[in-house]
This record gives structure tokens, C-alpha cells and sequence, in this order.
């Protein structure tokens, strides 16, 4: 019991001597105090309210009805370059790939940043509404590799002394007296002029920052999230963190903007190397078509052919079943040596087909359609990524081997609208064994006759790929719909 005394004696003793010592020392607390307070009342004052700015596009469906061509006519850019339905997790990587937001930064001047000194507290991040604009030497902000600060100290009397730091690191001292001012550095001449919101006579202290549109993508990038709301869905929901709110809407609007129009420019792009496909071998057919029409011409002026013409109908007439086949089976079978012509043409390693040469062969069809899927998707991967990619690597032997999978497959149809040939051949002869009284004159007449119609099959069938063409060219949409 006297021992518990003595150790509540010496706790007591020890805690008593305790708050004594601590009482003598109460003007640190009153210090320590007041510097908290301090530091948490300057922060607040440095400290700027970030805003959250959200925005929700809906990428747009394609229609998935119709034919093969009309599917890869509508479905061949940006704004309808990904096909139908489109995948949204690559439209996510199209949004914010890294020539969209540098696209962004230049457009909208992101680069450079304007804060308006008012007190060492009291800061002003100004946005379009600056007193102090900052141009370049040309190309500068392009290849840029460094920020600058620039200060800019305007006394009433108009004098201005303007510092340039890289980092912690001065680089340049201008002093002038009027604008413009031209500041030069090592990374090239950069000019002061006023905007119409400075205001002569008034001191004014403004810190501006400018870097190359390469860093500013970075930035944007860094405060910028994409994301799906839900799986399965075709909605994309953007959100950037600001403490400018008209500055993250301008931006979000921007990237749906540059998204959108490099979607439609890809479109027409794709168009114009169609049209132009399509022209060539308009020009060609045209030729072969003239040519065609003149050996009529030079056979009946020979012969000394009047009333051919009425003759050839009655016989077009009683065979028409017969001969449309021959016709239709040898315009497939040009259309087929077309698009083999333009497979084996390097130039066109890159380019989606046209159409399907085979109006009734599926394998061709699936075969066409699967080698312009890896195209498109090619295109896609283009965008953000190097000639060096590994994935774009393999997604190019990819496509060398279903191209050579859709040459096997057009020779195999061929093979087939041969064989049809063949088999037509036979029924003709037979037909024409009851026309064996005609003269010789008429029958050579009408083979030079249906080879001309082929041509003008043909001639009609692309003119009609033309049109639909620049249809689709005209009637270009965004892929991407904000709601």
C-alpha cells in the first residue's frame, strides 16, 4: 500500500512539472498557432476552385441494310470510318489520341496560359480576356520543347521590363517603353502586343506561359477523362477538370468538334481515291466503248448493212434469256480482272476495293468484306501510332495474306464463270444450228453487237458507282452526336 502511494506521489509530481514546463513556453503555441493559420489562409487565397465540365456524345449507327458496295460506299471515313455499329473503345482511343488534343491545343490557344497578378495572394487565370497577347517566330510553337515564362511589368508611366525564365533559369531581360515589344531568345523571336482589354496608364503585372503544342496535348491529357458509362453502350462520356468553366467547355466542345471534322475530311478523303478509281477506269471503258462502237460501224459500211439492225432484234429477242447470261457472266467476268488488276497494283496496297466483282458469289463477298475490314481498321490504328508499331506491323502481314486469300478466291471464280461459259457455249450452239441459214454477215455483226453491250453494261454499272459515291461524299455526317 505505501509503495502505490509513492508511485501516485511521483506520477503526480511528474505530470504537475510537465504542464509547468509547457506553461512557460505558451508563446510558441500562440506562434505555431498563428503560422498555421496563416499557412491555411494563404492557401485558401492561392488555392482556385476546380470545376468539374462533363459532356455525353452518342456515336452514331450506321444503317446495316443494303448491299456490300453501298455498305462500304456509306461506311469508309471517320465520321463513317470505323463501319457499321463502330467499336466505342476505339472511338475512346480516336477522342483522345494524342493528334486530336494537339489539334485541340492549337485550335483553341492552350499553349499559352494568362495570369493576372492583382496581389502576391490574389491571382487571375484569364482566359481569351487577357490585356497581353504573345506570338511566335513561325513554327516555333510546333517544335517548342520547353516552357516559358514570360513577366510582364507595366509601370503607370508605360515602362516595360519583361523576364523570360525557362524553369528557375532566366533567359532573357527586355525593357521598351511602347508595343510592340519583341523579345528574343534562344528559341526564337516572341512579340508582345496589347489586346483591347488592356488599358493604357494602369499598372499592370501579367505572368504568361507558353509552351509547344506537344506539351499542352500532354496537359490537356493529364486532366481530361474519357470513359464509357456502361458496357454495351454507345455513349462516351468526357469530363475535364477546370477552373475556368467557359475554358473546359470550350475544350470539351473543341475535341467533339476536331473529332467529328477529321472523321468527315477522312471520308472525303477516302471518296476522292475512289472517284478517282473510278474515273480511270470510266476513261478506259469509255475508250473501249468507242472503239467498239466504230468496229459496228466500219462492219455495216463494208458490208453494205442496211436493215441489220431489225433482224439482229428478232433474233436478241427469241435467245434474250440466253444471251443476257453470256452478257452478265462476261461483265463479272471483267469486273473480276479489275479488281485483280487493282490488287496486283502496288499503289493500291492500301486502298479499300470498290465493289464486289461477283454479283452472286458469297465467298467473294465475305473474302472482300473481311480484307476491307483490316484496311479500315488499319486506318484506324494510323492515326496515334508509328510505321514502327508492332500491332500495325502484324495488322499489315494480316492484310497481305487475305489479299492474297481474295486473289486465290477471284481466280477460282474465274475458273467457274468459265466453266459457265463453257456450258453456255454449248446451248448457243445448238440455237444456232436453227439459225445456220443466216448469213455470215449477221452472225459476225452480232458478236461485234454483244461485245459492245458488254461495254455499255459495264460503262452503266460505274457511273452508277460514281454517283453513289458522290452521294455519300455530299451527305458526309459526324460520326458523333452530343446529348
Amino acid at each position: 500500500m505505501e509503495n502505490f502511494n509513492k508511485n501516485n506521489a511521483l506520477i503526480d509530481f511528474d505530470l504537475s512539472g510537465l504542464i509547468e514546463k509547457y506553461r512557460k513556453k505558451w508563446y510558441l503555441f500562440l506562434i505555431s498557432v498563428i503560422v498555421c493559420g496563416f499557412l491555411a489562409g494563404a492557401y485558401a487565397m492561392i488555392k482556385k476552385t476546380l470545376f468539374s465540365v462533363r459532356a455525353d456524345i452518342l456515336i452514331t449507327q450506321e444503317n446495316k441494310d443494303g448491299g456490300l458496295q453501298t455498305a462500304l460506299l456509306q461506311n469508309s471515313s471517320f465520321g463513317s470510318l470505323l463501319g457499321v455499329g463502330g467499336n466505342v473503345d476505339d472511338e475512346i482511343n480516336l477522342v483522345s489520341a494524342h493528334s486530336t488534343l494537339r489539334e485541340v491545343a492549337k485550335t483553341l490557344g492552350l499553349n499559352k496560359t494568362h495570369v493576372l497578378r492583382h496581389s502576391f495572394f490574389n491571382k487571375e487565370d484569364l482566359y481569351q480576356e487577357y490585356p497581353i497577347e504573345i506570338y511566335a517566330a513561325p513554327m516555333a510553337e510546333d517544335t517548342l520543347s520547353k516552357t516559358l515564362q514570360f513577366k510582364v511589368r507595366i509601370s503607370e508611366a508605360g515602362d516595360i521590363v519583361v523576364r523570360v525564365n525557362k524553369g528557375f533559369k532566366k533567359i532573357a531581360t527586355v525593357k521598351g517603353s511602347g508595343f510592340p515589344l519583341v523579345v528574343t531568345t534562344e528559341y526564337g523571336d516572341f512579340i508582345l502586343n496589347p489586346t483591347s482589354y488592356y488599358v493604357p496608364g494602369e499598372k499592370l503585372a501579367t505572368n504568361i506561359t507558353i509552351k509547344g503544342y506537344d506539351k499542352a496535348a500532354e496537359d490537356i491529357d493529364k486532366h481530361t477523362f474519357i470513359s464509357i458509362p456502361e458496357k454495351k453502350s454507345n455513349l462516351i462520356h468526357l469530363e475535364v477538370q477546370e477552373n475556368n468553366v467557359e475554358r473546359g467547355k470550350d475544350l470539351l466542345n473543341t475535341i467533339i468538334e476536331t473529332y467529328n471534322q477529321r472523321g468527315i475530311d477522312e471520308q472525303n478523303r477516302e471518296g476522292d481515291l475512289k472517284a478517282q478509281f473510278i474515273d480511270e477506269r470510266i476513261a478506259l471503258v469509255v475508250q473501249e466503248l468507242a472503239e467498239s462502237e466504230k468496229q459496228v460501224e466500219e462492219y455495216k459500211k463494208a458490208n453494205n448493212l442496211t436493215d441489220i439492225e431489225v433482224e439482229a432484234q428478232i433474233i436478241l429477242e427469241q435467245n434474250t434469256a440466253l444471251k443476257q447470261k453470256r452478257i452478265d457472266l462476261e461483265a463479272q467476268r471483267e469486273m473480276v480482272d479489275i479488281v485483280e488488276e487493282f490488287l496486283q497494283n502496288d499503289k493500291n496496297n492500301y486502298t479499300l476495293i470498290p465493289f464486289n466483282p461477283s454479283m452472286s458469289d458469297q465467298s467473294s463477298a465475305s473474302a472482300i468484306q473481311q480484307y476491307n475490314d483490316l484496311l479500315l481498321k488499319r486506318m484506324e490504328i494510323s492515326f496515334s501510332a508509328k510505321e514502327s508499331n508492332r500491332s500495325l506491323q502484324i495488322l499489315d502481314e494480316q492484310i497481305e495474306a487475305t489479299r492474297k486469300n481474295v486473289l486465290s478466291t477471284l481466280s477460282g471464280i474465274k475458273e467457274s464463270l468459265d466453266i459457265s461459259q463453257d456450258i453456255l457455249g454449248q446451248q448457243e450452239e445448238k440455237f444456232n444450228k436453227r439459225i445456220s441459214d443466216m448469213p455470215t454477215q449477221e452472225r459476225e455483226y452480232l458478236d461485234i453487237k454483244r461485245l459492245q453491250i458488254v461495254k455499255q453494261n459495264l460503262f452503266v454499272f460505274l457511273l452508277q458507282k460514281r454517283e453513289e459515291n458522290a452521294l455519300t461524299q455530299s451527305m458526309a455526317t459526324p460520326k458523333s452526336t452530343i446529348v
